[in-house]
């Protein structure tokens, strides 16, 4: 299910982060595709983010930020997946830090 996207124009892609399937899954990614459809890719795979949401495109630096609901966390790539990591972090939500 989609949940944050953005446009690189400059870059000529679409960037969008799925929330995944299964709530208590960790089955999120973040994935990009030309602005005509063709050439779909996954940017970041199931298992590496929870719920991707909010996600924005960082022009002048071709990053991506998006950030995780349940982990918690704001993360920030290049429009490839590289150069992945955690900016912040404000709780686990493995041991229930989640505010409900």
């Amino acid at each position: 299910m989609p949940d944050g996207i953005d446009i690189s124009p400059a870059a000529g892609r679409l960037f969008w982060a799925n929330i995944g399937r299964v709530p208590s899954a960790n089955d999120g990614l973040v994935m990009s595709t030309n602005l005509d459809g063709s050439d779909v890719r996954v940017i970041i795979p199931e298992g590496k983010v929870h719920t991707p949401k909010q996600l924005v495109v960082g022009h002048d630096n071709e990053k991506l930020y998006f950030c995780d609901r349940e982990e918690m966390r704001i993360y920030r790539c290049d429009f490839g997946g590289r150069r992945y990591e955690v900016l912040l972090q404000t709780g686990n939500w493995t041991k229930g830090d989640q505010m409900g």
